[in-house]
């Protein structure tokens, strides 16, 4: 798993920010199960998604105890960039003439 690219943007109104990053997996076996493996290893608590048909694959909280944080992973092409244009511009540079399978994360804090 490697990152192409990452971006920050705040919501209109808020005041913290989002890191959205593309995520490059190359897998013979489960790119999910892998970026599922790198974030568990990194401390994150993470779950599957119950395949609701809305995109998301991956979704957690870090620390584990009394998070501060929050993570959610979908393919990149269901990455949804209505409010972030200035994210998407960065991720489709980035994104351009890639062959591996692309996924879109972003971390969040709680407030």
């Amino acid at each position: 798993m490697h990152i192409l690219t990452e971006a920050r943007n705040a919501s209109p109104g808020n005041d913290w920010e989002n890191t959205y990053v593309i995520l490059s997996v190359t897998s013979t076996d489960s790119p999910v199960a892998d970026i599922e493996k790198t974030l568990r290893s990194a401390g994150w608590n993470i779950h599957r998604d119950g395949g609701d048909g809305d995109g998301l694959l991956l979704f957690g909280d870090f620390p584990t105890k009394l998070p501060k944080y929050g993570v959610s992973v979908e393919k990149y092409n269901d990455f949804n960039c209505l409010d972030t244009p200035e994210v998407c511009d960065k991720f489709e540079k980035a994104a351009r003439d890639h062959d591996r399978e692309l996924f879109a994360a972003v971390f969040m804090p709680y407030v």
